[in-house]
């Protein structure tokens, strides 16, 4: 089954609204990493996002900034998360995607990461600092000829012609829309703009839409029904990790209770 036949199929067979959860790869560290991404797994996740630790998460806000730096002072490596991801889709068929910027693919060498990454059996990307219609390097193109889904982010205020521009250019069953400007972590609130504008995305691309950026709880999740397919949970689950290390508590045991508040 290619990434984009996993996506597909996983996403028609979820629960309405689904939920992709997102993880930093390497927080709190790779062993709850990977126990994380099976649990996610097993309570429900339509997909799970794993993020390749970076320097500089320029699209993120202060919560994941902080969980990519924790994960790089641990020296955790795109080798050893690629390594890990191998281990969790022996054991799991969910869909696992990529979400990263461009730096660290670059360095560890496109065709090389993408031809692990179909290796291993994992299903799309997302990187919010590569526009569709990159060509210098190639990698929508490439991602593409390896069937892996390359997921468009598309920022609220795109036009209808960029929309358009965006998804012809691209081959994914979902569109990754972005809730609101600025970085992930503050909180959503999915007033009429929000709606209008999820209403136009799904209009005009044809497609799935996950929407994300600040969805913390079911009631925000509950609020897509009939305007987007899945939620995307990230910053508020890092959050659950942060305070039950700081409070002494199993970071693994705080994750599942919210894992089941948010997957309902």
């Amino acid at each position: 089954m290619t990434g984009i036949e996993r996506i597909q199929k996983s996403i028609e067979a979820s629960p309405y609204p689904g939920v992709m959860t997102h993880v930093v790869a390497g927080y709190p560290d790779l062993e709850t990493t990977e126990t994380l991404l099976l649990t996610m797994a097993e309570k429900g996740a339509t997909m799970i996002e794993v993020q390749l630790p970076f320097s500089d998460p320029t699209a993120d806000g202060p919560v994941i900034v902080e969980a990519n730096a924790a994960a790089l002072e641990k020296r955790t490596t795109t080798r050893e998360v690629l390594a890990m991801l191998r281990r969790t889709r022996k054991r799991s068929e969910v869909p696992l995607l990529i979400m990263s910027y461009l730096n660290p693919i670059f360095a560890f060498g496109i065709d090389a990461f993408l031809d692990e990454m179909v290796e291993i059996g994992l299903d799309g990307l997302i990187i919010p600092d590569c526009p569709p219609e990159e060509l210098r390097l190639g990698l929508p193109a490439k991602a593409l000829a390896r069937e892996i889904a390359f997921v468009p982010l598309i920022a609220p205020g795109s036009s209808e012609k960029r929309v358009q521009e965006i998804c012809e250019k691209v081959e994914s069953p979902f569109v990754y829309t972005v809730l609101r400007h600025g970085v992930t972590g503050r909180r959503t609130e999915l007033d009429k703009t929000v709606v209008s504008y999820l209403e136009m995305v799904a209009r005009i691309s044809g497609r799935h839409l996950a929407a994300g950026f600040g969805l913390r709880d079911r009631e925000q999740l509950e609020a897509l029904r009939g305007h987007a397919r899945c939620g995307v949970v990230g910053s508020a689950l890092i959050r659950v990790l942060q305070a039950a290390q700081q409070e002494g508590r199993s970071a693994l045991d705080a994750a599942a209770a919210f894992l089941d508040r948010i997957l309902g």
